[in-house]
């Protein structure tokens, strides 16, 4: 589980360098209005948190996508996993939440558009101009969306590729895109993954309950 605890659903996101809840179930959007920021994780700083029990756990080729997606996972578990969290209002307010993993009943979420965004976007804009969105690289079915709009495209007088707000992926993903746009070798970035950390006592403990765990 990722955004489910019970009587509260929340979704978060890195933004540029602190994590903060971009939505929640429409019930508590005047509890916890959008934009708060999560300061501490089990009584340690955010930052902390992430570079102990997090980030060692992701797989990633970007130092961003490391970031994007630890800000978006921060709070995953399985059910029954609990977490002290504290969290501060844009008026400096400090609140503490106790949240314990478990199936939320309610569907209704604010914003709306957590619900409906679509990980690829095509249409045409004025004066032959195409629009492309898209939200993520993580999942292949991204270029084959893409792919199937190549006809269309070799008709476009110019075309726009809208990537904000996405949070990375897949580099081979992107390298299959981008490919369409670049003449000659592309140049791109790799991180080498560091499994070091997965002898401690934390992850065994977590390993054999991964098979539990449901997004």
């Amino acid at each position: 589980m990722v955004s489910m605890f019970g009587e509260y659903r929340l979704f978060l996101m890195n933004v540029q360098g602190s994590v903060h809840i971009i939505g929640t179930n429409k019930s508590k959007e005047k509890e916890i209005p959008l934009g708060i920021e999560i300061i501490k994780v089990n009584g340690l700083s955010t930052p902390e948190y992430e570079d102990k029990f997090v980030k060692p756990y992701i797989s990633s080729s970007t130092v961003s996508y490391l970031n994007f997606k630890a800000g978006t996972n921060l709070l995953e578990g399985v059910n029954g996993d609990t977490y002290d969290i504290e969290i501060k209002t844009p008026k400096g307010e400090i609140k503490k939440l106790h949240l314990t993993h478990s199936k939320t009943a309610e569907t209704a979420v604010n914003p709306e558009a957590l619900h409906n965004q679509a990980l690829f976007e095509f249409k045409w804009l004025k004066n032959d101009m195409a629009y492309v969105k898209i939200s993520s690289f993580e999942n292949f079915s991204i270029v084959k969306d893409f792919e199937s709009k190549l006809p269309e495209l070799k008709n476009a007088k110019a075309i726009i590729l809208d990537i904000r707000n996405n949070g990375g992926g897949s580099s081979k993903n992107s390298k299959n895109i981008a490919k369409y746009f670049v003449k000659g070798d592309t140049i791109y970035g790799a991180q080498p993954e560091d499994h070091s950390d997965r002898k401690s006592p934390w992850f065994l403990s977590h390993a054999k309950r991964y098979d539990q765990w449901k997004i």
